[in-house]
Order: C-alpha cells, then sequence, then structure tokens
C-alpha cells in the first residue's frame, strides 16, 4: 500500500510541476507581451466587447448585476477586466508555487504521515480558482473578438505562441487553472485509498471535501454564466411588433434548455 501511496504523491508533485511550467508559459509568453503592447486595447475590450455582442443594454446589465452579487458573496469587491485575469494567472502561479515547495519538503523529511499538513491548508485557498474559472468564458470572447478585429493583436499573438514551448495558444494555456482544480480531488482520493487509517488520512479527507466542493460551485457558476450568455443571445433575437420585448434575464429567472419548436396545425374535423 505504500508503494501505491508514493506513486499517487510521485504523480501529485509531477503534475503540479507541469502545471506551473504551464502557468510561467502563460505569464512570461503571453500575458507580459500583451500588456507591454496592447494594455490600452485590453482594457477597452473588456468594457466593450460584451456588450458589442450582445446589443442589449438591459439584458447585460442583469448578467452584471447577478456577477456582482457573486463577487460581493465571495468578497471580490474589483471591477473586472481581462488585466484581472491576468492577475489571477499571477495569483494562482504563487499560490501554488508555495504549495508545491511544501509539498516537496514535506516529502522529503516525513513522506509517510504529514502530507495532509500542507494540503489542508491549500485547500482553504482554492476559492481563488473560483473566481478566475466563472470569468474564464468572458476573457475568451474579448480575446477572441481582438483576434477577429485586430490584426496587430492577432500578429502579436502568433509571435507568442511561435517563440511558446510545446506551441500552445493562449487559450490552450488559459483552461489549464480549471483543469488543475478538477484533478485534485482525484488525486486526493487515489491518496486515501492508499493511506492507512490515521489523522493524516482524515486531513486528506478534510482536504479533498473541501477542494470538491470548490470544484462543484465552479461548474455550477460555469453553468449559469453560459446560460446567462445563451439568453442573452436570445432575447436580442426577439422581435415584438407591438411593443417591447420582456426581458428573458432576471434574478428570478433560470435559463434551463433551448432547441427547436414547431407549430401543429389542428386536423381537421370533415
Amino acid at each position: 500500500m505504500l508503494v501505491r501511496r508514493g506513486k499517487v504523491l510521485d504523480e501529485l508533485v509531477t503534475t503540479e510541476r507541469k502545471y506551473l511550467e504551464d502557468l510561467y508559459t502563460l505569464i512570461m509568453f503571453y500575458i507580459t507581451p500583451l500588456r507591454r503592447n496592447f494594455a490600452a486595447e485590453l482594457a477597452k475590450a473588456s468594457k466593450e466587447s460584451f456588450m458589442a455582442h450582445t446589443q442589449n443594454a438591459r439584458a447585460v446589465a442583469l448578467v452584471e448585476q447577478q456577477m456582482e452579487r457573486t463577487d460581493r458573496a465571495e468578497g471580490l469587491e474589483e471591477d473586472w477586466d481581462v488585466e484581472t485575469q491576468f492577475k489571477s494567472v499571477e495569483a494562482l502561479f504563487n499560490a501554488n508555487t508555495a504549495f508545491k515547495n511544501d509539498l516537496e519538503d514535506h516529502l522529503r523529511d516525513r513522506p509517510e504521515t504529514c502530507v495532509g499538513d500542507c494540503l489542508v491548508p491549500f485547500a482553504d485557498k482554492v476559492r481563488a480558482y473560483s473566481s478566475f474559472c466563472v470569468r474564464q468564458e468572458a476573457t475568451t470572447v474579448i480575446l477572441k473578438d481582438l483576434i477577429a478585429h485586430n490584426a496587430k493583436f492577432r500578429a502579436l499573438l502568433q509571435q507568442c505562441r511561435n517563440v511558446c514551448r510545446e506551441k500552445l495558444d493562449i487559450f490552450d494555456l488559459l483552461i489549464k487553472p480549471f483543469q488543475r482544480i478538477c484533478r485534485y480531488p482525484l488525486l486526493l482520493e487515489a491518496i486515501v485509498r492508499c493511506s492507512e487509517p490515521g489523522p493524516d488520512t482524515d486531513r486528506l479527507k478534510q482536504a479533498a471535501a473541501k477542494i470538491q466542493s470548490v470544484v462543484q460551485r465552479i461548474n455550477q457558476q460555469k453553468r449559469q454564466s453560459e446560460a446567462n450568455i445563451i439568453a442573452v443571445e436570445l432575447q436580442e433575437r426577439l422581435y415584438n411588433p407591438g411593443g417591447a420585448v420582456p426581458a428573458l434575464i432576471s434574478p428570478a429567472r433560470k435559463f434551463i434548455r433551448h432547441g427547436l419548436t414547431y407549430e401543429v396545425e389542428p386536423r381537421s374535423c370533415a
């Protein structure tokens, strides 16, 4: 059992190192050049791009109000833009670097007993992933809009990709935090299965439960965010020749699904 536990712990450390390499690549090969060359364009696009896609001020305002309420609930008062997302990447890089160093120290000094001592404090910090992942859809919309309409921006991203290790584009790298946070519960559950009952296993279970709770919240928020965007797109397609179109989005409504509808003519009795 200890051999299997050691292999899973090795996988945790190895994949953590690779994840940090990906974040470092994102920061050095994309975020830094974009800040240096397109800070003003990114700031402007953050305020205009989503509105340009929807053309429905009331619906967009309602979506933003819902996002602001979520932010206040999580203690995030700052105005969001692409730069905020870039700063979040750097914050995640710093937090995970500290976690990786702490994990390596524990495994080197006390490989069989105290892994949970560094995992529980880290689990308390992963809520930062929630705001990053939920805002990822908006970031993607803004960046894709700039790629489509700004030739210089498009050329710079291509240059960044050409010098980037593994030739990953910015979207390949921006999805890494979401992929990583979803991977943690699986790795921790595997470690628990290979551990003997005791205080360290209890701490591992505690850490796994905390991170799983964050993952569930992220998935729920992402689904709601994506549903809001679809609802806004549907809103602008509605037309009422007799007056105003009723708002589809409100705090009391939730988008469930969309699909084709058919009008069926009643059969004749003749």
